[in-house]
């Protein structure tokens, strides 16, 4: 049997989308194992006991842990792996805090598989900068139905409605942090993504913006 030549992770909540994504990636590298999980928990606990991996892909917008925190929880950790984001998200995606957070490139759902694959084997071979992928091609392929369902609302994942409830009840950092049992910069990365979502800069917009829309 021939040696495996790395590995790399995929997270996606979407177990649907995931399994696809991993055959994929599978075929287009078939030295590599491929890892799949619906939390990125699991990568931050598989970290911790010491697992290496060559490449992440992980999901822009998902219940437990977004993708902005994950990335921004490993890389404050010193972990320089390289992450490819990926999202269906309708608006524009965050590329300014996806940068911020230390990602290493975006790709849109929609694209097909060729474009994948090409994100992936440049962002595995490119550990430091950033490059936007959905610029460069756009077409049929793999789609978030789940996400894309309701293009008009914001996509919030169940955690990020947490936080913009707790905000909504003045809550500050600390206090949200406090009832939901994660850090400050864990707010800090959902509040940043709430606000491209909701199209605000402020806390009292954010608010506003939230009750027009119905979110709490």
């Amino acid at each position: 049997m021939a040696e495996r030549a790395g590995t790399i992770a995929i997270i996606d909540d979407h177990d649907l989308f995931l399994q696809g994504l991993a055959l994929i990636v599978q075929r287009d590298f078939p030295s590599f194992t491929v890892d799949t999980v619906t939390e990125a928990s699991s990568i931050l606990d598989s970290l911790s006991r010491g697992a290496k991996f060559d490449l992440i892909i992980c999901d822009l917008i998902m219940s437990e842990m977004n993708g902005l925190a994950f990335v921004d929880t490993i890389r404050r950790q010193g972990s320089r792996i390289p992450v490819l984001m990926l999202s269906g998200i309708n608006s524009a995606p965050p590329i300014a805090e996806m940068q911020a957070v230390g990602a290493n490139g975006f790709i849109h759902k929609s694209q097909g598989s060729r474009a994948l694959s090409n994100a992936v084997d440049y962002v595995r071979a490119h550990s430091f900068g950033f490059k936007d992928f959905s610029e460069a091609s756009s077409g049929a392929g793999m789609a978030d139905t789940d996400i894309d369902r309701f293009p008009d609302l914001p996509k919030l994942g169940d955690r990020q409605i947490e936080v913009l409830k707790l905000l909504c009840g003045g809550g500050q950092n600390s206090e949200i942090a406090r009832a939901l049992s994660i850090s400050e910069n864990t707010v800090k990365t959902h509040l940043k993504y709430i606000f491209v979502e909701l199209g605000v800069s402020r806390r009292t917009e954010c608010v506003q913006r939230a009750q027009q829309l119905g979110l709490i």
